[in-house]
């Protein structure tokens, strides 16, 4: 059963970053690298050449990019590994940001509220120095074209409702 594994995660890398992400000790940066990558190749796999994605694509882009945090990164945030969850997220956010698609189903917002719930959740239950990290990365954000302008939305949203610091309110 092992070796049948092995070899099913060989050839698969998103089960191989799957079974990584859940089951080892620590998170190394190589591991961190390969998610990322896991989040591109979804992206690239459900656009055309030019970067589009078409409302056909469209529904299965939005599920794998959902599964990924679903799976990946809230296993990370099991772990206590919440920097690189907050890393993930963000990069999952910035992705479908800035993807270029039919978005008529509001696929974009459906990604960028399951984000928005993940950062409330690493927030929650991070330390004051990883708070503070957060909230550095929603004040660079807000407004910097990180992602499309109405995306830029829900950080300024966040930065405004999640953080409750007398001087920034």
């Amino acid at each position: 059963l092992r070796h049948i594994l092995e070899n099913m995660a060989l050839e698969d890398e998103s089960l191989r970053n799957r079974i990584l992400t859940r089951y080892s000790a620590t998170i190394s940066l190589g591991q961190i690298i390969r998610l990322k990558k896991e989040i591109e190749d979804i992206a690239y796999r459900y656009s055309d050449r030019y970067g589009y994605v078409d409302w056909e694509s469209a529904g299965g882009y939005i599920s794998e990019m959902e599964s990924f945090l679903y799976d990946k990164v809230q296993a990370l945030i099991e772990k206590g590994c919440y920097m690189q969850a907050f890393e993930l997220t963000n990069q999952v956010f910035a992705t479908i940001g800035n993807q270029d698609m039919d978005d008529s189903a509001g696929g974009t917002d459906m990604v960028a509220d399951a984000c928005y719930k993940i950062w409330q959740q690493i927030l929650e239950k991070c330390g004051g120095q990883d708070k503070n990290k957060m909230q550095s990365w929603f004040e660079k954000h807000q407004s910097d074209g990180t992602v499309i302008d109405y995306m830029e939305g829900y950080i300024g949203d966040f930065l405004m409702n999640e953080f409750h610091d007398r001087e920034l309110l």
